[in-house]
């Protein structure tokens, strides 16, 4: 040891051998099934580990940065790679602290990793590791989650409380006083219809815009909702905008989003039947308020904090808006930090762009990488040609989710364009889109895209991927036919000239590393005769392979 260097303890040494082996148990899991015994194995040593690390220490916290784990200030494990890294899954979904507690059982482990390994999948775009752990509600594993909300929107939300100012002081006798209350004689009961003059219609204005009272609210709520289906007169429609738009504006302010709700479905359902034009345009201006900005960030409040039945309610409010709204409400995408509130906002999307899906792809024009995840969500949910042919153009996006995204639904539409997208992205400079869009490639043509996938896995630059890149790559094979398996093994382990030796032959190796997850009539006699091969890497390679064929045959 120099004079410069610090003795590591060895709290630290122990700390740094649990990060290595979660590093290890998390590779595992994304290569092998969960009850397989390398799985088993490595899972079982970590545990070992932090038991014992947990029985003199209770917790062990780590800090998660974007490619490195701390713990007590002192880098513990560190990977740049973005596909293998830990950190890096962890980082990406805003975790910020993650603890290991005391008791902790190899089921809460296995559901750790469960939760890690989907969130980074290219298929599970919509899950995040936060969660997928908080739906488990674990005890023994917690975790800080960083609070980035849009300082924007917090603006927005102290604006609009300074607009409406001051609550109102209103009574019982005050409600029960109100214009629609008001009974023809002492003993009578309330009006069985009301239809409002502009005067108290006015009067509801002016109270709903000050009032903060969950009854006044309902009751408005029945005497407008009356109005509307009893009064026909267009001059009453004209004096019933303010009160509407007043009646909503104090809902949504006082998170009554279900009963703005209702009442927003009452006017959007008269707003598609009536005929006449000045009653259509008032109604129109009431459907187009509730995208203003005071609307909105009492919306985004709900979805950041609310329930799944609260978010169930924002989707039905804001699926009432009208298409120019779409730019607004893609906005409302980084308080959606639960998966109940961003599925409420694709779905309001979805039905807010039918059926025509030119909208939604002017409302992301040039949103970021997350807005464009999110609008190909709702083409997805749309599900109609030409929705799923508007997400292939942003197959150049600079975001690699969005990218990786229109790859997975190239599959879907299937058609001669979404083929000639998947071969574009295959090339990409991302790992997980090149990945997905092999996979995509495979369920558009099958084993006709068999010359496809030899020319790229023949090719230098393939030979210069790293390890782990060129294994998950390889795995599409499993996909084609048993003889079109065959073929690829056998002019892959042929390839001879071209390329210097070390990369090709790291490419062989890689190949014959996953050949026992190929049809097994193909994987063992051909793992066999790479026993006999000169290279002795090539040949332990092999070997290892047939151990792993046979440790699966004992498992099953």
């Amino acid at each position: 040891m120099t004079v410069n260097e610090e003795p590591v303890s060895a709290v630290e040494e122990e700390v740094k051998e649990i990060a290595k082996l979660l590093s290890r148990t998390a590779k595992n899991y994304q290569m092998y099934l969960s009850n397989n015994r390398m799985f088993l194995t490595s899972l079982e040593s970590l545990q070992k580990c932090l038991n014992d690390f947990l029985e003199v220490n209770e917790v062990l916290t780590f800090v998660v940065r974007e490619f490195d784990l701390l713990h007590d200030d002192v880098i513990v494990y560190s990977n740049t790679d973005r596909y293998q890294s830990i950190a890096f899954r962890m980082y990406r979904d805003g975790v910020r602290l993650l603890s290991f507690h005391k008791g902790i059982a190899k089921d809460d482990l296995t559901v750790f990793f469960e939760a890690l390994t989907r969130c980074m999948e290219t298929d599970n775009l919509e899950e995040d590791f936060v969660t997928l752990l908080w739906e488990k509600d674990l005890q023994a594993i917690t975790y800080y989650e960083v609070n980035d909300f849009e300082a924007s929107y917090e603006k927005l939300k102290k604006d609009a409380g300074a607009k409406r100012g001051p609550a109102k002081e209103i009574t019982r006798t005050d409600i029960e006083a109100a214009p629609w209350n008001r009974a023809p004689s002492k003993g009578d009961k309330l009006k069985p219809s009301i239809v409002l003059t502009p005067e108290e219609l006015r009067e509801v204005q002016e109270l709903t815009l000050t009032v903060d009272d969950d009854l006044f609210l309902r009751r408005a709520c029945q005497v407008l909702r009356q109005t509307l289906e009893l009064d026909q007169a267009k001059e009453t429609y004209l004096d019933m905008e303010g009160a509407f738009d007043g009646f909503l504006d104090a809902c949504v302010a006082r998170k009554q989003i279900a009963l703005a709700s209702e009442v927003l479905d009452d006017i959007t359902d008269r707003y598609k039947k009536t005929g006449e034009t000045d009653v259509t345009e008032a109604l129109a201006r009431i459907i187009k308020g509730r995208h203003g900005e005071k609307n909105l960030a009492s919306i985004a409040e709900v979805l950041a904090a609310g329930s799944e039945t609260e978010h169930e309610h924002c989707q039905s409010y804001l699926r009432q808006v009208c298409p120019q709204a779409i730019p607004d409400l893609v906005k409302l995408l980084p308080h959606c930090k639960r998966q109940s509130a961003r599925a409420a906002l694709v779905s309001a999307v979805a039905d807010v762009g039918r059926p025509h899906t030119s909208d939604i792809v002017k409302g992301i024009d040039a949103a970021s990488g997350e807005e464009v995840a999110l609008a190909l969500d709702v083409l997805e949910s749309i599900g109609t040609e030409e929705a799923l042919a508007d997400a292939l153009q942003f197959c150049r996006h600079t975001s690699s989710r969005a990218r990786a995204k229109v790859a997975r639904l190239a599959a879907k539409l299937g058609n001669r364009e979404a083929l000639e997208t998947a071969k574009r992205l295959i090339l990409d400079e991302d790992h997980a889109v090149r990945r997905r869009a092999l996979s995509s490639l495979v369920e558009i043509s099958g084993d006709g895209s068999a010359e496809t996938l030899l020319s790229l896995f023949t090719s230098n630059d393939f030979h210069n991927l790293a390890h782990d890149s060129k294994l998950s790559m390889l795995l599409v094979i499993r996909s084609l036919s048993p003889r079109r398996q065959l073929e690829m093994i056998k002019s892959i382990l042929k390839m001879r000239r071209f390329f210097k030796r070390k990369p090709l032959e790291d490419t062989k190796v890689s190949l014959i590393e996953i050949m026992h997850l190929m049809n097994r009539e193909i994987a063992v006699p051909e793992l066999e005769h790479i026993c006999e091969h000169a290279s002795g890497r090539i040949r332990k390679a092999a070997e290892t392979a047939l151990m792993k064929v046979d440790d699966e045959d004992t498992a099953d």
